[in-house]
């Protein structure tokens, strides 16, 4: 019995480990998406590809791939 015990509560530290490394995985996502649309109303505004990049700290290469995006 003490057994299956031990086994539920690494379980439950597994499950929770997986969770808050699933939270911040998300959290990380919601935040690049955010940069990238703040980056694609400065695109629409006339901001330079330079500046976005020194605003954001976005690569050229990702900025330039919102330009195309915003363009089709």
């Amino acid at each position: 019995m003490r057994e299956s015990s031990i086994y539920q509560e690494i379980f439950a530290e597994g499950f929770e480990i997986g969770f808050q490394e699933g939270l911040e995985e998300a959290r990380q996502e919601g935040r690049q998406e955010a940069i990238a649309e703040i980056a694609r109303n400065l695109l629409l505004s006339g901001m330079s590809v330079e500046q976005i990049m020194n605003v954001t700290g976005l690569t050229r290469e990702r900025v330039e791939q919102l330009t195309n995006r915003d363009s089709e």
